[in-house]
């Protein structure tokens, strides 16, 4: 090879190096522009929102709820907040690619009801949970809370919810989980409100929906016993007070046993058993069938209240304890001739009892 001929190639070569790493920088600047366009996908991912209601107060008035109520019936009427408007976007391009309005259940879940997580409302003595329910007003329907991470989102929108501010209505209800006793319960978080954009970041802070202090009262009497047994003993006819109609022995005293809640209006009616009645508004009930030999005739038992005759198949007002605890109701009962002729036997008598609380 002649020196002209290397000479030319070596220039061919460098020729050809310059080409391949000016090759090489446009490789370097086509990664940078990738790298450069992966880096700028969360810009245009971001939404600029706000939370313009960061806590919300729901008055819930004092309850007052009845003993005899069953576990899991509603008490009161549901409450709702009313619309809060929780958030608000901004609307500029680009926009979230995605955006959800939801809802958080707080407290301590006790149970379902209805299919909706309950939550306790104060602490476990006061017997009361609630439910939460949500309405958008960009979804058409209402949503029961009743998932296990305790989150529910009422609807979402590609790219973005359509109003702005992004707001939110939840109803409470409450009910019965337990036993029910007179106390104050103290404020506490329901719920919060959440935003969800771009199906990745919560909304920070999310608004809180918070209840007010109020106090739960207990109304209502237990039943002690429901059978209540009154021994009579034996007794002879010369007993009564005279051979007419309407003589009578000595009363044997009884009572009917009572706890009742303070403030417990008590209303209560004796009916005659099946048997009957020999006069219903002077409280002779009929005597029952003999169990074993025969029952006796000419005879009927009469309830007493406070010495009077007690009027049968009529409600009457006993009263209102002033105090929580015992409440026994004093009644006493005696044989009353209902004929001239009166005849040896057993001389047996029931009857029921209603209680009626307010």
């Amino acid at each position: 090879m002649s020196p002209r001929q290397f000479k030319a190639w070596m220039q061919c070569a460098t020729d050809m190096r310059e080409l391949m790493f000016n090759t090489k920088r446009l490789i370097q600047a086509v990664l940078l522009a990738l790298i450069g366009g992966f880096m700028f996908v969360p810009q245009a991912l971001a939404y600029t929102c706000t939370t313009v209601t960061t806590s919300s107060t729901v008055t819930i008035p004092n309850m007052t709820v009845r003993r005899d109520v069953a576990v899991g019936s509603v008490i009161g009427t549901a409450i709702s907040t009313g619309k809060i408007s929780a958030f608000n976007c901004t609307d500029s391009a680009p926009a979230s690619n995605d955006q959800k309005i939801g809802f958080k259940g707080y407290g301590t879940k006790s149970t379902q009801i209805n299919g909706g997580n309950v939550y306790r409302l104060g602490p476990a003595s006061t017997g009361i949970g609630y439910t939460i329910s949500a309405k958008s007003d960009d979804c058409s329907t209402t949503l029961l809370l009743s998932s296990s991470n305790d989150i529910a989102y009422s609807c979402g929108a590609v790219p973005s919810l359509p109003t702005q501010p992004v707001a939110e209505t939840l109803i409470f209800t409450f009910y019965k989980i337990g036993d029910v006793a007179a106390t104050s319960v103290p404020a506490q978080q329901l719920a919060g409100l959440l935003l969800l954009n771009s199906a990745i970041t919560t909304q920070a802070p999310e608004s809180a929906i918070m209840s007010s202090a109020f106090k739960v009262t207990s109304l209502g009497c237990t039943l002690t016993n429901t059978a209540i047994s009154v021994p009579m003993g034996t007794v002879n006819s010369s007993n009564f007070s005279g051979t007419s109609y309407g003589s009578t022995m000595s009363a044997k005293a009884f009572s009917i046993p009572l706890t009742c809640d303070s403030g417990t209006a008590v209303t209560m009616q004796i009916d005659a058993g099946a048997s009957g009645t020999v006069a219903y508004k002077m409280g002779v009930l009929k005597l029952d069938s003999a169990t074993s030999g025969t029952a006796a005739t000419g005879v009927g038992l009469q309830i007493l209240r406070n010495g009077s005759p007690l009027v049968l198949g009529t409600a009457i007002s006993i009263g209102t304890p002033s105090a929580t605890g015992a409440f026994d109701i004093p009644l006493s009962a005696r044989y009353f001739r209902s004929a001239a002729t009166v005849t040896a036997g057993q001389a047996n008598a029931s009857a029921t009892f209603t209680m009626t609380y307010n």
